[in-house]
């Protein structure tokens, strides 16, 4: 059976890096998804395809506005909310490292 896990970091960066290592360092996680927060909208990723460039829309170029993210600036950094779904028995270990990760507001459901 499966359980989801809620928290939040401080930054995209963080959350990418700790996703990552989570992932290595606990078998058991299904799936993870970075929820809507601050008018951005993450697609869901799962173990197989974790590999996606972050930051889209952080640079653009000056003098023409083209660029990633079409001219869109650079964007200040904001929390990121995590939803990851795991197995029943990796719950508690899952909790215990995104502590570790600076993760915070966890809720394991």
């Amino acid at each position: 059976m499966s359980t989801t896990v809620f928290c939040t970091f401080d930054q995209q960066d963080i959350a990418d890096l700790a996703m990552g290592r989570l992932r290595n360092s606990v078998k058991g996680i299904h799936s993870f998804e970075y929820l809507s927060e601050y008018g951005q909208d993450f697609s869901n990723h799962t173990n197989q395809d974790y590999n996606f460039i972050s930051g889209w829309g952080l640079f653009s170029n000056a003098t023409s506005g083209s660029g990633l993210g079409g001219g869109a600036g650079v964007q200040p950094s904001h929390p990121v909310s995590v939803k990851i779904t795991c197995d029943d028995n990796v719950k508690d270990m899952i909790v215990s490292k995104l502590v570790n990760l600076h993760a915070y507001r966890i809720v394991a459901s």
